[in-house]
């Protein structure tokens, strides 16, 4: 008797997937930390003056987007910036990038499924 088969099972078959072949999880280490960004830096020493910036321009428009001006007044603020200043924050994100004691904010909860 022909077991019914579709797309998806045959996909399965194919690529091994339930069988005892290894993943790419095994391969690959587990990261625990996301990269904090020069931006992301900025956006944090900032924040009081973009959500003030981004309020005025909502108000302004006659918006209600406030998350959406407040990502355009960041990267307005951002890229306003000379090089020298980027720089600093970019060797600020390099330095705690590669600090293992970094605060326990932006540490990533992993769960198994």
């Amino acid at each position: 008797m022909k077991k019914f088969s579709n797309h998806y099972q045959e996909m399965k078959r194919k690529r091994g997937v339930g069988n005892s072949r290894s993943s790419d999880m095994d391969e690959k280490p587990i990261k625990l930390f996301e990269d904090t960004t020069a931006r992301q830096l900025f956006e944090e020493a900032n924040k009081d003056h973009i959500n003030e910036e981004a309020s005025r321009v909502r108000v302004a428009m006659n918006g209600s987007n406030h998350a959406g001006h407040y990502q355009m007044v960041l990267k307005e603020m951002w890229e306003g910036l000379d090089v020298a200043e980027q720089e600093r924050y970019n060797k600020e994100a390099g330095v705690l990038n590669g600090d293992i004691f970094r605060p326990v904010s932006s540490f990533l909860l992993i769960t198994f499924l």
